[in-house]
C-alpha cells in the first residue's frame, strides 16, 4: 500500500512536471500555437522515464492529455496529439531501457550515440502522427503538411539532444567533492559562454556574423575539465540563448525564410551538443579505464606485498627449522665424540690391566 501511494505521488509529479514544461515551451511559438521551437516536457518526460524507470509511462499520455484540453482543441485533435506526443517518448523508453541497456549517465560513447539516433528517430515517429492528426482534425485546415512535420521534428529533437542530457547527467551522475578553486573555475566557464552566447546571437554590436563556433573552446574546457553533467548544462546554456535570439530576430540565425532559420539553428545546437557530448564520454571513458588500471595496480602492489610478507615469513620459519636442526645436529655430534672419547678411555684402561 506504501509504494502504491509513492507511485502515484511520483506520477503525479512527472505528471505536473510535463504539464508546466509543455505551457513553458509554448510561450515560444514559431508557427502557430501548436508548433514550438522548444518542447522540454519531451525532453524531461524521456529523463524521467530513463533514470526513475519505466513504470511511469503513464505520465506523458496524462500530461499530453490534460495540455491539449487545456489549449481547447477538437476532440479527433486532442486523442491525436496526445498519442502522438506520448507515442514517441514511450517507444524511446522502451528501446533504449529494453533492448539497448542504456546507462543515463552518459559517461560510455556507445550511451551517446544511441540518444543521439533516438533524438532524430523518435521525433520523426511523432512528427508522422501529428501530420496525420492535423490532416484528420479541423486545425489542419489551411496548414502545409511538411512545414508540419519538419517544425515537431525541429522542436522535439533539439530539445531532446539539449535538455534530456542535461537532466540525465543531473539526476543520475553522483556529484564530485570539488575544492574551492574548481568551484572558482566552473564559475568562471559557464560566465565566459554565456557572455560569449550572448554576444554571438543576441548583442552582437557589429552585425548578425556566423561566429557560433566560438562557443566550441568553452564546452571542450568543460568536457576536459569537468564531465557529463557540467558539459551537457554548458549546452542546455547556449541552447537557450541561441533560441532566444532566433526568435528576436537576432544572431547568426536570421534570416528571411523561418525554415532556414530552422535548419541553421538545429544543426547548429546538434553540432555543439554531439560534439560536446561525445569529446566528454570519450574523456570519461578515459577516466574510469584510468581508474580501473590505478584500482588494479594498487591490488596488486597489495597481492605482492601480502606475498612478499607471507614469504619472508616462511623465510623466517625455515631458518629458525635450519638454525634447529643444525643445533640438534651440533649437539648429536658433540654426544658422539663424548661418547667415543669414553669409549677410547675405558678400552686403554682395559688394554692396560
Amino acid at each position: 500500500m506504501h509504494q502504491q501511494r509513492q507511485y502515484l505521488l511520483k506520477l503525479l509529479l512527472f505528471t505536473l512536471l510535463y504539464i508546466g514544461t509543455a505551457l513553458i515551451g509554448q510561450q515560444l511559438p514559431f508557427a502557430g500555437a501548436v508548433d514550438t521551437l522548444i518542447w522540454p516536457a519531451t525532453a524531461l518526460t524521456l529523463a524521467v522515464l530513463l533514470v526513475f524507470g519505466f513504470e511511469f509511462w503513464p505520465a506523458p499520455i496524462l500530461g499530453a492529455l490534460v495540455v491539449a484540453i487545456y489549449n481547447q482543441h477538437s476532440f479527433l485533435f486532442v486523442v491525436g496529439i496526445t498519442i502522438a506526443q506520448s507515442v514517441q517518448l514511450i517507444l524511446l523508453a522502451a528501446f533504449l531501457l529494453r533492448r539497448q541497456a542504456f546507462n543515463p549517465a552518459l559517461t560510455r560513447l556507445r550511451d551517446v550515440l544511441l540518444l543521439i539516433i533516438s533524438s532524430t528517430a523518435g521525433p520523426a515517429i511523432g512528427a508522422t502522427l501529428a501530420v496525420l492528426t492535423f490532416h484528420l482534425s479541423p486545425e489542419g485546415t489551411g496548414r502545409d503538411m511538411i512545414d508540419v512535420w519538419w517544425h515537431w521534428w525541429v522542436g522535439h529533437s533539439v530539445s531532446i539532444l539539449a535538455i534530456a542530457p542535461a537532466a540525465l547527467s543531473h539526476w543520475s551522475s553522483p556529484r564530485r567533492v570539488r575544492t574551492w578553486q574548481r568551484h572558482l573555475e566552473l564559475l568562471v566557464a559557464y560566465s565566459l559562454l554565456i557572455v560569449t552566447g550572448f554576444l554571438i546571437f543576441i548583442r552582437l554590436p557589429f552585425g548578425n556574423i556566423p561566429l557560433g563556433h566560438v562557443v566550441f573552446p568553452f564546452l571542450v574546457w568543460l568536457a576536459i575539465r569537468f564531465g557529463p553533467r557540467e558539459v551537457t548544462f554548458g549546452g542546455f546554456l547556449i541552447m537557450i540563448i541561441a533560441v532566444i535570439g532566433t526568435l528576436h530576430g537576432t544572431g547568426p540565425f536570421s534570416r528571411p525564410s523561418l525554415n532556414l532559420n530552422l535548419l541553421l539553428l538545429v544543426t547548429f545546437i546538434m553540432s555543439v551538443v554531439v560534439t560536446a557530448l561525445v569529446i566528454s564520454a570519450i574523456i570519461s571513458q578515459w577516466r574510469t579505464s584510468r581508474n580501473g588500471l590505478v584500482r588494479s595496480n594498487e591490488l596488486l602492489e597489495s597481492r605482492v606485498a601480502e606475498r612478499t610478507q607471507a614469504l619472508t615469513g616462511v623465510n623466517a620459519d625455515l631458518q629458525a627449522e635450519i638454525d634447529e636442526r643444525m643445533r640438534v645436529e651440533h649437539a648429536l655430534l658433540t654426544a658422539r665424540d663424548q661418547a667415543l672419547a669414553a669409549l677410547e678411555a675405558k678400552t686403554q684402561l682395559l688394554a692396560h690391566v
